[in-house]
């Protein structure tokens, strides 16, 4: 299934714990009502990992437009329950997630109760720890994160507090070190991103700096 976690509610724009699921199969097409998480957010990651969705980060939405939550929650589609692990060293409002080839979830970017952050950090489900990892380049708030056909994590866009960025960054598990990739044409903040079958690295809509909110799509095809 697909599964649409949290967020805010328009008209209203009251904070959402609620969490939907979507048959895409025809036999029973069509969304469901899941067990709603434990704490209201917007703007959380999303990672599964062995068939548990992990939600790390967001806004509570409690002091103003911004405020960062360090927790992170896991859904079993099979229980159809959520449980509450350890929480990320720094709070985050608008990171991304993924996982990576060593079974652990990345968190990175998003902004801090100080300012947008670079910061990256990995949660391990057998340990059940949070690690500091390796900071990107550049501080990034509402970045796209998925991991590329080359099995490196590319962290796509966002804003730094002054640009809405295009650039994209790249993570070796091999060097543990982030470099720079090839940049989108038109600078996202909050897009969506996916590697899609033909090895495509996809990036859909977001918010730009000229048109607003955008249908755009981009891809890069990683060497």
């Amino acid at each position: 299934m697909i599964y649409a976690i949290s967020g805010r509610s328009n008209p209203g724009a009251k904070l959402l714990s609620g969490v939907e699921g979507y048959n895409p199969f025809p036999e029973k097409p069509g969304w469901t009502a899941m067990a709603s998480m434990p704490k209201a957010r917007e703007r959380a990651a999303a990672a599964q990992y062995n068939n548990v969705i992990y939600v790390a980060g967001g806004s509570d939405g409690k002091t103003g437009d911004s405020s960062p939550l360090k927790t992170l929650e896991a859904y079993d589609p099979l229980k159809n329950t959520w449980k509450t692990l350890a929480s990320m060293h720094t709070a985050r409002d608008g990171p991304a997630a993924v996982t990576g080839t060593d079974g652990r979830i990345y968190v990175m970017g998003g902004l801090g109760d100080s300012g947008y952050l670079s910061s990256v950090e990995a949660y391990d489900p057998v340990t059940k720890k949070w690690e500091t990892m390796t900071s990107m380049n550049t501080a990034r708030g509402g970045p796209a994160a998925v991991l590329g056909p080359d099995g490196q994590i590319y962290a796509i866009g966002g804003q730094d507090g002054a640009d809405t960025l295009a650039t994209t960054e790249i993570y070796n598990f091999t060097t543990k070190t982030w470099t720079l990739g090839p940049s989108m044409s038109v600078g996202r903040q909050y897009p969506a991103a996916v590697t899609g079958f033909d090895r495509g690295i996809y990036a859909l809509g977001g918010y730009t700096p000229l048109s607003g909110v955008t249908d755009s799509v981009e891809v890069l095809f990683a060497a």
